[in-house]
């Protein structure tokens, strides 16, 4: 009865903040092996540093706050002084240039949601149900490695983003941030890519474990998005000599689907 009167005097600030939520794909593949959890660490870490750096070398007024738990990164600044264009803009902005430095420096992607709501956060707790609608946008909703947009949230500016190629729409309608804008951003990102598709796009030798078969075949899912989005981001800008070639094979002894690619071999031009 105490806490309940001390609750009801106490004032919470709980306003209107934009956020950005997203999280690390393969965390819980990095602890199959002893040797590659501590890699995995280190590049969380160093991740963080890069995420920082991003954020305060970023050429706004607005004073963008960072959290990082786990695998999980948070992005937010309070709902006032900026109108819905600008804030999801400079939202867009820094997390396409965190998901570039993630990808080449880190060897980490990830998947995520852009949403304005209610929210709460001190040195110790983040609260609220905006948190709780970005969370779902990135568990429910991305599935690829992509930061999708919560239209219910930015109805009148997501067009204006697409046309400046700050946002593109997926085949499900979902529009998400572009981390494919240039033809400097596709040749930079083209080895790391064809990288860490061939690294991760096939099953170990002899395995048998379902667990650990149904778990890869997620991510190779995952990383045949990313081909497919790298390719067509090329095609879209007219730099088809910059696709990746890529094969998709079945493994044979458990029916299951490869990628492999080629990075020597380059696309004619049309």
């Amino acid at each position: 009865m105490i806490s309940e009167i001390l609750a009801k005097e106490i004032d919470i600030p709980l306003n209107d903040y934009y956020i950005c939520y997203f999280d690390v794909l393969g965390y819980k593949n990095a602890f199959e092996k002893p040797e590659e959890h501590k890699q995995f660490l280190w590049n969380m870490l160093l991740s963080t540093n890069s995420i920082e750096s991003i954020i305060r070398n970023t050429n706004t007024y607005i004073r963008v706050q960072y959290r990082t738990y786990s695998d999980n990164f948070l992005l937010y600044f309070e709902n006032e002084n900026i109108d819905e264009y600008e804030a999801l803009k400079l939202l867009s902005t820094i997390a396409r240039k965190i998901q570039l430095k993630l990808l080449t420096d880190h060897k980490i992607i990830v998947r995520g949601g852009i949403t304005v709501g209610e929210f709460y956060a001190d040195d110790k707790i983040v609260f609220g149900q905006g948190l709780i609608r970005a969370v779902n946008l990135e568990d429910k909703i991305a599935k690829n490695p992509r930061i999708v947009i919560d239209e219910n949230c930015f109805q009148e500016s997501i067009s204006k983003l697409v046309e400046t190629r700050y946002l593109l729409q997926d085949t499900d309608g979902l529009y998400y941030v572009n981390y494919f804008h240039s033809k400097e951003t596709l040749s930079y990102l083209k080895g790391y890519c064809i990288s860490l598709i061939n690294s991760n796009c096939k099953y170990q030798y002899n395995v048998k474990d379902e667990s650990k078969i149904a778990q890869k075949e997620r991510v190779i899912t995952k990383y045949l998005w990313l081909l497919i989005k790298f390719n067509e981001a090329c095609r879209a800008i007219k730099e088809e000599s910059l696709q990746i070639d890529y094969q998709l094979k079945i493994n044979e002894k458990i029916l299951k689907l490869e990628i492999s690619c080629d990075k020597n071999k380059t696309f004619p031009v049309v």
